[in-house]
């Protein structure tokens, strides 16, 4: 069985935009592969069911649903049942093509998990959506509704950990839906898992390893070495050489990363001799233009101002043009990235420096 369908069930979550106008973020596409094998009447009324209930829990499958009027049971299912969860992530969005919105496409369906009676689903993580990221225990879940994998009639829900390459199709989707809302709206990742993925991008700046590898280490490990790339003078260095070598991973950083990022890259050191081949605050300049560089958006911009020095959540209006100054004023127009500095901010429609303050 396929449910709800074939061509799965279409998720797009709402959130409101820059106007107060509702748009929606197209999530992908989800559906249920289940495989039954049942005997008897148990068997014949479930594949019969006009809806079929599927419930989840820690080492079982409970198949159930309505007859003609008829309330089905149903059976426990133990060694006989395989179900799985797969998604087609969006190729692209929904688009304006000649005043009209063309739909989406979607990539092939691809298994998110696999369920059986063997296998323990623990619900770690509440949800208040149908389709929620969270982080609990050291492992990215991801939490479905029973309604959003099931169709009509469907119960309880699905949770199951993500595996490597997963997490890594987490992260670049994570980073392609706050560019598609403007950075307004990623209610579906919970903090926790949101945090995780930004420091992860931190140490694919600073660390020469994969992404695999990252993603494969544990959260203790995680944290150390995300500790230890802000440490000290001679760690934010490293950094800033890392990121000449290869501005190209700053592209799908989270904002909450570029700030952290910026702020390190910014902050005035004493001169270390025989540090590098040139002046350190040239260096960090240097570095910095090539984070605001991967910035496209206003919006985004004027996010890292508002993170930038705040350990939690965002700073107002004061803390916007405070930052500014320190990344402009205090450090690229002293330095030999001024011009550079200057364009990059006459080709945004953030031009008028005198407004900001």
């Amino acid at each position: 069985l396929r449910l709800p369908s074939e061509g799965g069930h279409e998720l797009k979550l709402s959130y409101q935009g820059n106007s107060g106008e509702l748009k929606q973020l197209h999530c992908g596409v989800f559906r249920t592969s289940l495989v039954l094998t049942v005997q008897g009447s148990v068997g014949a009324c479930a594949m019969l069911s006009a809806k079929l209930r599927v419930d989840t829990k820690p080492g079982e499958l409970n198949v159930g649903g309505d007859m003609n009027g008829n309330v089905f049971a149903g059976g426990m299912l133990k060694n006989e049942a395989e179900l799985s969860v797969e998604w087609a992530k969006p190729i692209s969005q929904n688009r304006l093509e000649s005043g009209r919105v063309a739909k989406s496409t979607v990539a092939n369906f691809s298994e998110l998990v696999k369920i059986t009676p063997s296998v323990s689903v623990a619900f770690g993580v509440g949800f208040g959506l149908d389709f929620t990221v969270g982080y609990s225990r050291g492992k990215f879940v991801v939490l479905l509704s029973g309604q959003l994998v099931f169709g009509p009639g469907g119960a309880g829900g699905v949770a199951a950990e993500l595996k490597v390459d997963q997490v890594i199709e987490l992260i670049q989707f994570v980073r392609q839906a706050l560019e598609e809302s403007d950075f307004r709206f990623l209610e579906w990742v919970s903090e926790a898992a949101f945090e995780m993925i930004s420091k992860i991008t931190e140490l694919y700046l600073n660390l020469d390893k994969t992404l695999e590898s990252i993603v494969s280490m544990s959260m203790f490990k995680i944290e150390s070495d995300w500790r230890e790339i802000q440490a000290d003078q001679k760690a934010v260095k490293n950094e800033c050489k890392k990121i000449l070598l290869e501005a190209d991973k700053t592209q799908f950083i989270t904002p909450v990363a570029k700030a952290r990022v910026l702020e390190r890259v910014c902050k005035t050191y004493l001169f270390e001799a025989n540090s590098f081949s040139f002046d350190d605050d040239e260096l960090q300049a240097a570095a910095c233009m090539k984070v605001l560089q991967s910035i496209k958006s206003e919006r985004e911009f004027f996010e890292v101002l508002r993170i930038i020095g705040k350990v939690s959540g965002k700073g107002n209006s004061s803390t916007l043009i405070e930052n500014f100054r320190m990344i402009f004023d205090d450090l690229l127009f002293q330095s030999k990235q001024k011009n550079t500095a200057q364009q990059w901010l006459s080709n945004r429609t953030f031009t008028d420096y005198a407004f900001l303050e």
